[in-house]
């Protein structure tokens, strides 16, 4: 498998260079809940326009070969594709990619992926090991006929070299390993164009939990998905035979919301109908916009259990939450916008020091930075207008 490990970021907030904006990080393949998540914590919200920054393989080297900010869709197609590959074809797809003059385009890539089977990788550090693998394998005309008595008399690295030049294939290093790579096909397949482009694997829309619940006895399982009625939670409970809660356990738990994915698992046996009491919650929270919030409040005060997700489900409205501060001067800002009568893109902002002002005030809140945002709750002490020039630093 090559997971694809992106940096995707928005348009506006890496092109104004906040050295605060990381952006998100993201592995490919991914679901449409994971991918969403990133947008959230990268605050790409409404169409609003993002780029592809870099993109990572699995042995932590750039991917330059592929083209500059590749849409990220059929990012997610390619490496989809790529999943099941195993070690010798990821050293194949990365040498056919590094074997084109000019940086191949998305459709290229895919259609890469089926030819492989044309590449061949040569374990070989330099010429020598490579003429070597030539001469064993009788690769090489006229050698075979040679007096045995000459053999000793051959120069691999030269034959490597000779190789090399005639083939123009290429070296390429992978881990503490390195190859030759050559294609040894004069034709290339072009399976996918522009009209017939591979799918992404289908996935199951329309619910916030997809639970496999099975019978703890008879190992049978199903899947149930929430938001849904109780008598249908009930009927398809049934049909495994359980009657009773302590008869199943959760086996698997996706959700639309990560981070309780997880949880759900690791509780194993999580209240079913608490489960979906929650899940129209969330729905109800997704309508509003407010997810983001919501995983805010999660990751900086913690659902150690079921109730907990549930109480800050309820309370969503106490907490108070800043996505487009990324450290303290930002905070700071956004904090002075929101007590006083300031436009956003008031020149004076850069007359003043927001970091103290924002430290300062991170402290009094009791604020706390996520990967979302800052998030605090609501009516905590605000700062006075009489500690404001301190706070700020003063003037520039």
């Amino acid at each position: 498998m090559i997971p694809i490990n992106v940096t995707i970021a928005r348009t506006d907030l890496w092109e104004n260079k906040n050295i605060a904006y990381p952006g998100a990080s993201l592995l490919l393949p991914a679901t449409r809940h994971e991918i969403q998540d990133a947008m959230d914590c990268a605050r790409i919200t409404d169409g609003q326009p993002y780029k592809v920054i870099e993109c990572i393989d699995s042995n932590g080297d750039e991917m330059s070969y592929l083209p500059e900010n590749p849409p990220l869709d059929m990012l997610n197609i390619l490496a989809h594709k790529l999943k099941e590959s195993d070690d010798y074809e990821q050293i194949q797809f990365t040498a056919m990619c590094r074997m084109d003059k000019e940086p191949p385009s998305m459709l290229r890539l895919m259609n890469i992926t089926e030819n492989l089977q044309d590449c061949l990788c040569v374990p070989a550090d330099d010429y020598a090991e490579l003429g070597k693998f030539y001469i064993e394998n009788e690769l090489v005309e006229g050698i075979k006929d040679l007096p045995e008595k000459l053999f000793d008399c051959i120069d691999p690295a030269k034959i490597g070299m000779m190789k090399h030049k005639e083939e123009s294939g290429i070296f390429i290093q992978t881990g503490d390993l390195r190859y030759y790579i050559l294609n040894n096909s004069d034709e290339f397949r072009e399976v996918y164009n522009e009209i017939n482009m591979p799918a992404l694997p289908s996935e199951d829309a329309g619910y916030i939990f997809k639970l496999n619940i099975a019978n703890k006895a008879t190992g049978e399982s199903t899947v149930i998905k929430l938001k849904t009625t109780l008598e249908d939670i009930t009927n398809q409970l049934k049909t495994i035979n359980i009657t009773d809660l302590s008869q199943y356990k959760v086996v698997y738990a996706e959700c639309v919301v990560p981070c309780l994915s997880e949880k759900i698992y690791n509780s194993s046996n999580a209240n079913i109908f608490e489960l979906n009491n929650l899940a129209h919650k969330i729905h109800d929270i997704m309508l509003y916009g407010e997810c983001p919030k919501y995983k805010a409040i999660l990751e900086a005060y913690g659902a150690d259990s079921l109730a907990d997700a549930i109480t800050f489900a309820d309370n969503i409205g106490d907490y108070e939450y800043y996505p487009e501060a990324f450290c303290a001067e930002d905070y700071g800002w956004e904090i002075f916008l929101k007590n006083h009568n300031i436009a956003l893109d008031d020149p004076s902002r850069k007359h003043l020091r927001f970091a103290n002002y924002g430290f300062t005030l991170i402290d009094e809140h009791n604020a706390v930075k996520t990967d979302y945002g800052f998030i605090r709750k609501s009516g905590e002490p605000q700062q006075g207008q009489s500690d404001i020039t301190q706070g700020m630093g003063g003037i520039r």
